[in-house]
């Protein structure tokens, strides 16, 4: 079994790439937002909001 500590680094290994990762698609999809929203002529993603 696995020492507390080990088990501690690990999970707060997962938490942190996994918000990372959600950051990272975040940047992404708001990139895309703001691509569309400066187009000449907005695609149907930003006349639905």
């Amino acid at each position: 079994d696995a020492p507390w500590e080990l088990r501690a680094h690990i999970a707060l290994s997962v938490i942190s790439y996994s918000l990372l990762a959600l950051a990272a698609a975040q940047s992404i999809l708001l990139a895309i937002q703001d691509r569309h929203l400066h187009a000449r002529r907005p695609g149907g993603f930003i006349r639905a909001l």
